[in-house]
């Protein structure tokens, strides 16, 4: 995520000036900027994972910085090492250990975003859309394949994104609605007023979220889903509920 949270984002910030993001400044200077540092983060991150060891030069990062010496001599480091000059220059760094999967699935979290899933299209990442609206999964399932190969790639069907909601699931639709209570209070006093709208809301019993998630594959392919649900919210027993009628 590109980080919405600005009492955190801001006081972590790698880069000083960069603001959260959220619809207090959506489409502004500060915006525009938040996003172009997330996609130069995925660059470098993308780039480390590609090579034994890797240079960057980013508009806002390098790696590693120009003219960066080691700091005193060491035999290990030109017997072993890699992207280091006799006289102590490091050309390149790595990271360590290497990732056992090539390539390694990107997932986008969460996202509403039209824009954000065509930036994934091209990076090859899948969004998880969490939209009840189906008209707008429709589009952005269509316009998600259509950039993905304006690009080079060959999507298979159902990969163009994953799906997702929140799920209260019980013996009864009224006992899950029940429980669902505190879980949409906490959604809606916490995550609504940074622009998050409520996901879908898969409550019920298993035949009524059954149909739930039957409708929306209907109206677009997908091969996998995300679900959220109560923890931390929830009495530890009904989310270990939840999560063995999933299973």
């Amino acid at each position: 995520m590109r980080g919405y949270q600005a009492r955190w984002f801001e006081n972590y910030a790698a880069v000083p000036g960069a603001k959260a993001t959220g619809p207090w400044n959506r489409k502004s200077d500060e915006d525009a900027r938040n996003r172009e540092l997330f996609e130069e983060c995925v660059a470098i991150i993308k780039t480390a994972w590609a090579s034994d060891t890797f240079a960057f030069k980013g508009k806002y990062w390098s790696y590693p910085p120009e003219g960066q010496r080691q700091p005193h001599p060491h035999p290990v480091y030109l017997k072993y090492g890699r992207g280091v000059d006799a006289d102590g220059t490091i050309r390149e760094v790595g990271i360590a250990p290497r990732p056992l999967q090539n390539p390694i699935p990107v997932y986008s979290g969460f996202t509403h975003s039209l824009q954000t899933s065509l930036y994934w299209a091209r990076e090859g990442g899948k969004p998880i859309v969490m939209a009840s609206e189906m008209d707008f999964c429709e589009m952005l399932w269509s316009r998600y394949r259509e950039e993905a190969e304006r690009h080079g790639r060959d999507v298979p069907r159902g990969e163009e994104a994953a799906w997702g909601g929140y799920l209260v699931l019980a013996d009864t639709k009224s006992e899950a609605e029940a429980w669902a209570e505190d879980c949409l209070w906490m959604w809606d006093s916490w995550s609504v007023p940074f622009g998050q709208d409520r996901p879908p809301l898969l409550i019920g019993d298993a035949d009524t979220v059954t149909r739930m998630i039957e409708n929306a594959a209907r109206h677009v392919p997908f091969n996998e889903m995300f679900l959220l649900f109560g923890q931390g919210i929830l009495e530890r027993d009904r989310c270990c509920e939840d999560a063995r009628a999933v299973c």
